[in-house]
């Protein structure tokens, strides 16, 4: 810290530039405003794309709650039941208690059987 002749304190004046200081200022302004414009562009749609589809009415469930019920009653119902998948075919379900039964007791093909 520099004193003057009368001993009070002063500051360093080589220190600090005040064009420096402006500069900065005026590159931080310009940031401020260069910054939106370049990101809207980069982010806008092009003008060809399309309006997404809109979905199928009704658009809205009125009850949540209840679908959910539903599909899980039905997924569960699903598991538990057997039924045919194609039966051209010959593919069936069976629940899965009795798939889980059956694999522990023959194993799965091309897999080790299983140790008794």
């Amino acid at each position: 810290m520099a004193l003057t002749g009368d001993n009070r304190p002063d500051y360093e004046r080589s220190d600090v530039s005040l064009r420096l200081i402006a500069a900065i200022g005026a590159g931080v302004a310009l940031l401020f405003v260069v910054s939106p414009l370049v990101l809207r562009a980069a982010y806008e749609p092009p003008s060809t794309a399309q309006a997404p589809p809109v979905p199928p009415a009704p658009r809205l469930q009125r009850d949540p709650a209840a679908d959910w019920s539903a599909y899980r009653a039905a997924q569960m119902k699903r598991l538990t039941a057997d039924g045919w998948v194609d039966r051209e075919h010959g593919i069936a379900h069976i629940p899965i208690e009795d798939a889980m039964r059956l694999l522990a007791e023959r194993g799965r093909p091309g897999w080790p059987a299983p140790d008794r």
